[in-house]
């Protein structure tokens, strides 16, 4: 996402941009040199939700090392959430559940896209509002949110 937002820029203003961005939240150099740190220590990375590790097995890569609490933390939530709507509430959104097309459409990391018959928006909404709102016995405190939107286009969300 980095490297898309700032392809077109020269690279004196992508610096400026980012360090921009850290101005808003100048605890993260901290975070990720404590993560890097217990990587070095452990050998491995583990995400807080579900304690899945990150080995590297590749070699040593900083931006994964960085990024996978929180980037594999928000997708164990989701995948939580998506077990939760299909199993636990048998919500049919699942795929070509409405015909082609239609169902869960697309979900990357914290994001969950799906097409339904307008007649359903609404119900669907509130389903999605109720299972994405949650708090996790293993993060007391931590209160995850989700506004679930309708649009009849994705330009509209």
């Amino acid at each position: 996402l980095y490297n898309l937002i700032f392809a077109d820029k020269k690279e004196i203003e992508t610096e400026h941009a980012y360090l921009k961005w850290l101005e808003g939240m100048p605890e993260l150099p901290a975070y990720w040199d404590k993560a890097e740190a217990l990587f070095e220590k452990q050998g491995f990375i583990r995400e807080s939700v579900t304690g899945r590790r990150l080995d590297c097995a590749n070699g040593y890569d900083k931006n994964q090392i960085v990024n996978f609490d929180c980037q594999a933390g928000g997708i164990a939530i989701v995948l939580q959430e998506l077990h939760e709507l299909s199993v636990d509430k048998g919500c049919p959104l699942g795929f070509e559940v409405f015909g082609p097309s239609t169902g869960l459409i697309l979900q990357m990391h914290d994001f969950l896209g799906f097409e339904v018959p307008e007649a359903l928006g609404d119900q669907v909404l509130h389903i999605l509002r109720d299972v994405m709102n949650r708090s996790l016995p293993i993060l007391p405190g931590v209160v995850f949110t989700a506004k679930p939107k309708k649009a009849y286009h994705w330009g509209a969300l």
